[in-house]
């Protein structure tokens, strides 16, 4: 499968409804775009790792496997909208364009799509990162309110904020 054909199938698998409008999300103005090797889409994908923010711990992690797709959550150079104007005379952006330069791969951010939801088992759908969190929590039955945003929770057990904190950190593996 091309590294094209990988992120038109994540598109295809996730919701098209903006999380913050609730319409149609438009390609001209959405976050999920390539933001790295755009001329390499039609390459074979060796390997896919994903990310949150696609760090140079992460570039390397990639290089490491053989993968040549990252997709990431947020931006690859740190702030919205992926500005690298900004950041031109910057040493630590310089490095890490000088990475993914010797990587050779391709970075692709999904954010406005899985935030629009992916579907599950029940025939539901839910905003696809806080989904994520609320699983990796063991919490999806816990969800109360709008359940697609994933953002509430009524836990049956009692316990104290620090207790909470200790939870989440065991869980998540911080």
């Amino acid at each position: 499968m091309l590294v094209g054909e990988v992120i038109k199938g994540v598109i295809a698998y996730c919701g098209n409804l903006a999380f913050d409008t609730g319409l149609p999300i438009d390609p001209a103005t959405t976050r999920d775009r390539v933001t790295y090797g755009e001329d390499r889409l039609g390459v074979e994908c060796t390997g896919i790792v994903t990310c949150i923010w696609p760090t140079v711990d992460v570039i390397r992690r990639a290089r490491e496997l053989g993968a040549n797709l990252i997709i990431s959550h947020e931006a690859l150079f740190w702030n919205h909208g992926d500005r690298r104007d900004v950041l031109a005379h910057n040493t630590a952006f310089q490095a890490k364009l000088r990475l993914l330069d010797e990587w050779g791969g391709t970075v692709w951010c999904c954010h406005d799509y899985v935030h629009a939801g992916i579907p599950l088992a029940d025939g539901t759908r839910a905003d696809g990162i806080f989904y994520g969190f609320a699983e990796k929590l063991g919490w999806t039955g816990f969800r109360v309110g709008d359940t697609f945003r994933c953002l509430d929770y009524e836990l049956s057990a009692a316990m104290t904020g620090r207790e909470l904190a200790r939870y989440i950190v065991q869980r998540l593996g911080a």
